[in-house]
This record gives C-alpha cells, sequence and structure tokens, in this order.
C-alpha cells in the first residue's frame, strides 16, 4: 500500500516528497552531486570561516541563496525539475567566472589556489549540465524527477 496524500500533506508531506525525487535521480548524478558538488561548496565555507578571502566568502553567499531558492521551488513542486538548474546559472555561472579572475590574477596560493581550481572545475562541469537543462526546461520539460508524467 503506498502513502497516501492524506499522509504526505503538510510541510513534512512535501519534504518527504523532495527526498524521493532526490533518491530517483539515476546514480551518477547522485553521485555528482553528493560526492563532488555539495562538498566543494561546504569547502568553500570552511575556507571563508578559516582565511576570510573574499572568493570563498562570495561563493558560500552564493551557495546559500542556491540552497534557499531551490528548496522554496523543490518544496512548491513536491520534487526537483530543471527549472533548479535555471537558478544555478544565475549564481554559479558569475562565481565561475570571479573564481577564474582569481586565478587568473595570480595571488591565490597554498589551501585557497587548490579550492579555487577545483571550484572552477567542478563548477564549470556543474554549468555545463545546468546550461543543458535549463534550455530543456525552456523547451517544455518540466517534469518532476520522480513523478509519473
Amino acid at each position: 500500500m503506498s502513502t497516501s496524500e492524506r499522509q504526505r500533506s503538510g510541510l513534512w508531506g512535501r519534504v518527504v516528497d523532495v527526498s524521493l525525487s532526490l533518491w530517483s535521480a539515476p546514480a551518477w548524478v547522485r553521485i555528482w552531486v553528493f560526492v563532488f558538488l555539495v562538498p566543494v561548496n561546504f569547502w568553500a565555507v570552511g575556507v571563508w570561516l578559516v582565511m576570510g578571502h573574499p572568493l570563498p566568502a562570495w561563493l558560500s553567499l552564493a551557495w546559500l541563496f542556491v540552497v534557499i531558492i531551490n528548496c522554496w521551488i523543490a518544496l512548491t513542486e513536491r520534487g526537483v525539475s530543471k527549472i533548479t538548474s535555471a537558478t544555478h546559472l544565475i549564481v554559479w555561472l558569475p562565481g565561475w567566472a570571479y573564481a577564474i579572475w582569481w586565478l587568473m590574477e595570480g595571488t591565490l596560493s597554498g589551501h585557497l589556489l587548490v579550492f579555487a581550481w577545483a571550484y572552477a572545475v567542478i563548477i564549470g562541469i556543474c554549468n555545463l549540465f545546468d546550461l543543458y537543462d535549463t534550455f530543456r526546461w525552456i523547451r517544455g520539460e518540466r517534469d518532476v524527477l520522480g513523478k509519473e508524467a
């Protein structure tokens, strides 16, 4: 017997639906998100707290914006759709460019330099995925991950 709509009402029901939606993603997507994307963003927060440099500070704030907006979208839609890619682009394209600018500036060193390169590579790849998914959303693919059409 499946969970009824009554059992999944309210905010907790929406959280459950979003969780189920996330876990219905292909394995490679879950690996990408939880092994690369989330850790590089947590790394930004850590580097910011330890070093106080503006690069990880701005990237941490960008991540916070994405989390807040995408949580709102996912809770509203009761799952994850391609529109969340657009919010990534709004924030991560400028964030990626900012990281590249600091790398080209040549003033980063040590842990901050390693972080900037890792961020530039991982978010650069993510931006390519997000461009593709945003284009697909614009063309009409509005499905919510894990829900039947």
